[in-house]
């Protein structure tokens, strides 16, 4: 996932990612780009979601320069969720709320979920919601 840790949008994000990660086995890992710019120092991603981040379970975050990491993956927006299989092939790449700020049942959610159980999600791409990186 990419995060803006100033974006209030990637809290529903977040929450939703949980929600998901609660219905899964434990060989699922997340890894967290945490858009930082050049010219900012390096506390400015610190706060309330990185401290977040930090604590779920079988995740990484990495502070990503510029969102380069995060642009590579073709993420543009806070909130941008990249699933790959084990084999390293992407297989899903959006948005996992319905609308900014917006917890609750959504296509990205479902299609990841889908995916996750075996199975061919109707959708392997959804819009994203949140700040620009």
């Amino acid at each position: 996932m990419a995060v803006h840790p100033k974006c209030p949008c990637t809290v529903a994000s977040i929450n939703e990612l949980q929600r998901l990660l609660r219905q899964v086995d434990n060989q699922l890992t997340c890894r967290f780009l945490v858009y930082h710019p050049t010219d900012t120092q390096s506390g400015w991603t610190d706060g309330k979601i990185t401290s977040r981040l930090a604590r779920l379970p079988h995740a990484s975050v990495q502070a990503d320069e510029a969102g380069k990491a995060a642009l590579e993956l073709g993420m543009k927006t806070s909130g941008a969720v990249v699933v790959f299989d084990p084999h390293g092939k992407p297989r899903f790449h959006g948005g996992i709320t319905a609308s900014r700020n917006h917890e609750g049942d959504n296509l990205g959610v479902r299609s990841i979920s889908m995916l996750l159980r075996g199975q061919t999600p109707p959708l392997t791409s959804t819009p994203v919601f949140g700040c620009r990186l």
